[in-house]
């Protein structure tokens, strides 16, 4: 078997993973499973980077003047979140907790999906 029969193979069951992980997290049996996951997802935190440089970086993309005051008043609430932690080095994302705040969406969203698709089979049936 060659290489890339391998890869294809490694993807195709990488997306039946894919497929059965949403109806697995949202049973609600497993609400153990995404405590354990969020626990593991909140140690995972960027690099920080000084306030200084991300005012040049939202500057050069706007190209209008921010003030350092205003990236402080925007940490504070991104720190207030908890999507941000902000420490003498600088701002650093908390990547974890963003993921799980993600995970957390799309499971909902999911479970909304679910539900209307049911609605829809119901009225359909009618």
């Amino acid at each position: 078997m060659n290489e890339q029969n391998l890869n294809e193979s490694d993807l195709v069951e990488s997306l039946k993973l894919i497929e059965d992980v949403f109806p697995r997290l949202t049973n609600p049996r497993n609400i153990k499973s995404l405590q354990i996951l969020n626990v593991l997802l909140s140690s995972i935190t960027g690099d920080p980077i000084r306030p200084s440089a991300i005012q040049k970086i939202i500057e050069n993309a706007s190209s209008a003047p921010t003030s350092k005051q205003s990236i402080t008043n925007a940490a504070k609430r991104l720190d207030a979140s908890k999507l941000i932690e902000r420490n003498k080095d600088g701002y650093a994302v908390r990547y974890g907790f963003l993921i799980a705040v993600l995970l957390q969406t799309v499971i909902s969203l999911y479970r909304r999906i679910e539900d209307l698709e049911d609605k829809i089979d119901e009225l359909s049936n009618k």
